[in-house]
């Protein structure tokens, strides 16, 4: 029996110090968004029960967390949820929850085109207008909006004018600026690449709509042989008002894009836009023209989120 006590009197220490090594001290700050303390956040290891709650300094200590527990999980009431690694003395920062609508104002550059086989040179335009934004959460977002933009493309060409009854050829420019309210319908993912610095991806259908414009056929001499609206009749008879207009008035494509967010307010976006449709009723831009015609471009904006 005196042995069997012996036995136990010396194994006991050794217990004691392996029980001791299978759990860890973890200690750490949570702070809000601004540097504030979080006040009364929830730490837990993960894949367990045990954690602890912050105090009025946003401190917290966890006396016996497992020697195995390599990450944490954060959680406070209107901020996002954090998971950190483990660390001795760690520090946790958290955001808060983008739930909910906001507006934007954006102005900026355009630059279009039609894609077809032989080309037509760019026009340069504006593009200007407002956008609405729901935060489903801090990464993921509907964006939609009403943008003006001014859109199009040059041509030159040896040839006649439509209202032209003559046969020889002259060299002719034809400039089209059609303007048209953009409809865009985006799903957007964002990531934070630092504390105030976002970069957002998107990507959706657009619905455009004709408002107003110009398009002008020039010669060789200076003459304008046309100039007019390019969603309306250039035709002075009643009976072919809006009939024999250059332009469709509807549109649509698709449009994708980049962006940064900066202080949440700043924006700054690059899109692209492809249009699904041949805009030119009767598939001609100007005499012989006989490819098909879509709407192609870009626009660099910058704006400021309320």
């Amino acid at each position: 029996m005196k042995k069997v006590l012996i036995l136990l009197l010396w194994l006991l220490p050794s217990c004691s110090v392996v029980i001791f090594a299978q759990t860890q001290r973890i200690a750490g700050t949570v702070v809000v968004g601004d540097g504030q303390p979080a006040v009364g956040a929830a730490i837990v290891v993960k894949g367990t029960n045990i954690g602890a709650v912050t105090n009025v300094d946003g401190k917290f200590v966890i006396a016996e967390a497992p020697a195995s527990a390599q990450r944490l999980v954060v959680y406070h009431v209107g901020m996002e949820r954090k998971e950190v690694d483990v660390a001795p003395n760690v520090y946790i920062q958290l955001q808060p929850v983008e739930q909910g609508f906001s507006w934007n104002v954006k102005a900026g550059v355009s630059l279009f085109s039609y894609r077809r086989p032989d080309g037509l040179d760019e026009r340069t335009g504006f593009s200007v207008g407002a956008g609405v934004e729901y935060n489903f959460s801090r990464h993921w977002a509907i964006q939609s909006g009403l943008m003006i933009t001014s859109k199009g493309a040059t041509a030159e060409y040896e040839g006649y004018s439509p209202l032209s009854s003559s046969t020889d050829p002259i060299s002719y420019k034809a400039k089209i600026s059609p303007i048209y309210l953009d409809i865009p319908i985006l799903a957007a993912f964002k990531i934070d690449i630092s504390n105030h610095v976002k970069f957002a991806i998107n990507i959706g259908p657009y619905l455009s709509v004709g408002m107003g414009g110009k398009y002008e056929l020039t010669n060789t001499g200076g003459h304008k042989n046309e100039s007019h609206n390019p969603f309306k009749s250039y035709s002075s008879t009643a009976e072919m008002k809006d009939k024999d207009a250059l332009l469709k008035r509807f549109d649509i494509g698709v449009q994708g894009g980049i962006g940064f967010e900066i202080w949440k307010h700043y924006l700054i976006n690059a899109s692209f836009q492809h249009g699904f449709m041949d805009p030119i009723k009767g598939g001609t831009l100007y005499a012989g023209d006989t490819e098909n015609h879509y709407p192609i471009g870009g626009i660099l904006t910058v704006g400021y989120r309320f």
